[in-house]
């Protein structure tokens, strides 16, 4: 009669040789990828210490060239994650690639500036019919869906919610743990107040 040490022994070998065999056969079927928009502005100014708009030429909380330039590298690299090893076309096919994002303007910029790396000029169709009317460079444009934000319930759901602003004021800022962080850190809340240009309010 096996020992119990030699039954697990011989389960937890089982359980390695079946995720050995998934790992060998396992294949790629989907990728779903969520990310945040890159480097942006400000989407406030503060009073005391950044009252100047005029130093983001681009507006405020717009992408920055280095936020679109940080979304152009992640799409280089998802390129050569998922295009050069022929998960997904080198060319863009509506029936592999869906893109979305909300209706801020940094979200899809960045959307757009990692698609523009995804798929390069020169990746884009010609004119079949004449050549020379194609787009210069054979740009590649590729759609990117959006809702109003009142209408988006997967990527703004909090948007139109009452009962979420409800339920964050009455269960998170009415706990006691969050008043107590607050007056423990009132000194400092008040510091950082003055010094921006917005005086602590109890």
């Amino acid at each position: 009669m096996m020992r119990p040490c030699g039954v697990v022994a011989a389960c937890v070998l089982l359980v390695l040789l079946c995720a050995c065999s998934v790992a060998v056969h396992a294949r790629l079927v989907q990728v779903i990828q969520l990310n945040r928009h890159g480097d942006r502005g400000p989407i406030h100014l503060l009073p005391k210490v950044l009252n100047d708009s005029s130093v983001w030429p681009l507006g405020l909380g717009q992408l920055t060239g280095k936020g679109m330039w940080q979304l152009w590298e992640l799409g280089k690299r998802q390129r050569s994650k998922y295009i050069d090893t022929g998960f997904l076309s080198a060319h863009y096919s509506v029936n592999e690639l869906a893109v979305r994002s909300t209706s801020v303007d940094r979200c899809l910029m960045s959307a757009e500036a990692q698609l523009y790396a995804m798929y390069p000029p020169g990746s884009g169709p010609q004119n079949e019919v004449n050549s020379s009317d194609s787009i210069p460079s054979r740009f590649q444009p590729i759609p990117v869906q959006t809702m109003l934000p009142k209408d988006d319930i997967v990527l703004k759901p909090f948007s139109n919610c009452p009962e979420f602003n409800r339920r964050v004021s009455d269960i998170v800022q009415q706990s006691e743990i969050w008043k107590k962080t607050e007056e423990d850190n009132k000194d400092f809340i008040q510091f950082l107040g003055n010094m921006f240009g917005y005086p602590y309010n109890n």
